[in-house]
């Protein structure tokens, strides 16, 4: 069954809802059948206490569910007689019984959460009048907003390499380690319905300074022979020697003292990376 005819059966169901309002204040005692109401939960923003009230309001409310329902049919398929006719009879529906609603709601705060209701009534109002006129529907201005904003951000250290000749070649050490430095920088952000669209930078400061990361680079040859000529002196000890003295007594003894010499000697040194291995003696002359 299309929504048309749904909401025509309605219309005519509501009208037979009066006709028995009317006889019950007529003959009362024909009608002696309880009625039980459904419970529905409102929204926050449409909370109203009174259980009749709020049974009226939630009614009021199915009405524009039914014409917003209409309004999508109708933009779908607006060459539909059907999608056409339901869009006004749902509409002329909610509009005939907005004044009874309002009436209806006694109490503050009926009449406080009715609002919402009225509203989104209007709104429709004002949608299926321009649909039915044949008018597009104009998108809404966009909400341009600008927002400032501060961020940190990380400043990369700086690195270069020193060479020392006391390194093996090949050998790195840190000499000084790099620290990262940091900035803060403001911005202005455009927002447009909420979403960033656009940032732009307003100012930034260094708030701490990177320190440079220093490496020695050793170029120091290692494994590497080298042959050189060193002369020296050498002391060399004297020897004890026994001779006969036919000047002296018999068991007699006289010392004279030796003393040490000395001799020059060119050695020929074997070396690896500036360490001694070995040495070989190449000549010796003596000086004393």
């Amino acid at each position: 069954m299309s929504r048309k005819k749904l909401l025509k059966l309605g219309i005519s169901i509501l009208a037979l809802n009066a006709l028995g309002v009317a006889t019950y204040h007529v003959a009362p005692d024909l009608y002696q059948i309880p009625t039980v109401h459904a419970e529905e939960t409102p929204a926050e923003d449409e909370e109203i206490p009174d259980g009749a009230e709020r049974n009226i309001a939630l009614k009021f409310k199915r009405m524009l569910d039914d014409v917003e329902a209409f309004i999508a049919d109708y933009k779908a398929n607006p060459d539909d007689e059907d999608n056409k006719a339901g869009l006004e009879d749902s509409l002329a529906e909610a509009t005939n019984y907005l004044p009874t609603a309002k009436k209806a709601m006694k109490s503050p705060e009926g009449q406080k959460g009715f609002v919402a209701y009225e509203a989104r009534y209007n709104e429709l109002k004002a949608k299926v009048e321009a649909l039915l006129a044949g008018k597009t529907e104009q998108p809404a201005e966009p909400k341009v907003e600008h927002q400032e904003i501060t961020t940190t951000e990380e400043i990369p250290y700086a690195s270069r390499t020193e060479n020392n000749a006391d390194l093996a070649e090949g050998t790195r050490n840190v000499k000084q380690a790099g620290v990262k430095g940091t900035k803060t920088i403001t911005w202005d952000i455009t927002l447009t319905d909420g979403k960033e669209t656009a940032r732009t930078k307003k100012s930034e400061k260094v708030t701490k300074e990177p320190v440079e990361e220093i490496i020695e680079v050793g170029t120091k040859k290692t494994g590497v022979e080298t042959k050189e000529t060193v002369t020296v002196e050498e002391k060399v000890a004297f020897k004890e020697e026994t001779r006969v003295d036919p000047v002296l007594d018999k068991g007699q003894t006289r010392v004279e003292e030796g003393e040490e010499g000395i001799d020059e000697v060119t050695y020929e040194v074997t070396k690896v990376d500036g360490v001694e291995k070995s040495r070989k003696e190449v000549s010796r002359k003596t000086k004393k």
